[in-house]
């Protein structure tokens, strides 16, 4: 599943440097390559992302249904500008809970 969704979130990013390149062609980069490369890369993951439709379009639904489970993490996490403290609350506890259990949290050094 995470295939389809890495090639389609790669191929979204490809036409966005196109789009890019078009749209602001003056504007300063970093790495500047031929315009041929990115749209022979864009030719090849079209392909992959319709390649797995005419073979298992089960498991495209899935990755899609993947993508869209982030819509409600979205909305309650970051579109959503007025929090209640209680729902905050709730939230900096599991993060801390989480940065505990999962051992993501440098210790602090005490000094001598």
């Amino acid at each position: 599943y995470a295939a389809f969704v890495e090639t389609l979130f790669v191929t979204i990013s490809i036409a966005g440097l196109i789009y890019m390149r078009y749209k602001f062609p003056k504007r300063e980069r970093p790495i500047k390559v031929a315009i041929l490369l990115p749209i022979f890369f864009i030719f090849i993951c079209v392909f992959l992302l319709l390649m797995p439709l005419t073979i298992d379009a089960n498991e495209v639904l899935w990755g899609i249904i993947m993508i869209l489970s982030g819509v409600p993490v979205y909305l309650l996490g970051v579109a959503w500008r007025n929090k209640p403290r209680a729902f905050t609350g709730l939230v900096d506890s599991f993060t801390v809970l989480s940065q505990k259990v999962l051992l993501t949290v440098r210790e602090e050094m005490k000094e001598d």
